[in-house]
């Protein structure tokens, strides 16, 4: 199995973000990763529009396999969501980038878009990575 492969599988035992939710990871790489939230009804509040909840869920597992790409399980330390528009359309892509990282922390910063290419969200977020190993 490639690096991604096994990144993909760890997460896929995320039970809130892939099974409740729906976010899929779609790409992973060195300090990066893209993940897709496909709207449905369970994603709306009560104005029709995606919940902030569901965005941020989205923006947080792209950050999550990001901070994890070294191998290195990273747990979240804080992070700041900024909305800036409402998240309609059929479809949200998170991908989220390295800013900064050090011995144990990780630095990011992930925007969300819709399927317009139209930015949603912009999310800053710290992981302390652990000694534990996922590869």
């Amino acid at each position: 199995m490639t690096k991604e492969e096994i990144l993909k599988e760890y997460f896929h035992n995320d039970y809130y973000a892939e099974k409740l939710t729906g976010v899929e990871l779609e790409e992973i790489g060195d300090g990066y990763a893209r993940a897709r939230l496909t709207i449905g009804p369970q994603h709306l509040n009560g104005a029709g529009i995606v919940q902030g909840g569901a965005i941020f869920t989205l923006a947080d597992l792209a950050f999550a396999a990001a901070s994890c790409s070294s191998g290195r399980v990273a747990v979240g330390l804080s992070s700041n969501i900024n909305y800036i528009r409402p998240g309609n359309g059929k479809y949200l892509i998170a991908e989220a980038k390295r800013v900064n990282e050090g011995k144990t922390i990780f630095h990011g910063e992930i925007e969300v878009r819709n399927d317009q290419g139209k930015l949603v969200s912009t999310c800053t977020a710290s992981a302390f990575r652990t000694d534990k190993q996922i590869f």
